[in-house]
């Protein structure tokens, strides 16, 4: 009786894990967006009001959100080639450490984050 008590208590937990992602299962992925080249690189120093851009792949365009300390910021978002150039400007009231933060879906409406800091000179 025990052994058997034993048994599905294993079978239990093995389910349980396999539930959370454990197998590897012919579950489908779900690409998330992704972004790189930042331009200002990140840690730059800038002027007020500085134009800044990056590439994005793997997204929905008219899903992406750019904002910065909790502001959203208008951007242009132009194809090249099978990723998109997306740019804007800083908004020219904010000076010191910023964050340009990113956030977008990809296809299967999976969410992709990401963004960069940059210091704001305050002249």
């Amino acid at each position: 009786m025990r052994h058997v008590l034993f048994a599905l208590v294993l079978i239990g937990w093995t389910l349980q894990a396999l539930g959370y992602g454990g197998g590897t299962g012919g579950g489908t992925s779900c690409p998330a967006p992704k972004f790189a080249q930042f331009d200002p690189p990140e840690m730059t120093e800038v002027a007020k009001g500085a134009k800044f851009s990056f590439l994005a792949w793997s997204l929905q365009p008219e899903t992406l959100e750019v904002t910065i300390r909790g502001q959203k910021v208008a951007v242009e978002i132009s194809p090249k080639g099978p990723n998109y150039l997306v740019s804007g400007v800083l908004p020219p009231e904010l000076t010191g450490p910023v964050r340009i933060n990113l956030k977008a879906y990809g296809p299967g409406q999976c969410l992709g984050t990401g963004g960069w800091l940059v210091k704001v000179r305050e002249d």
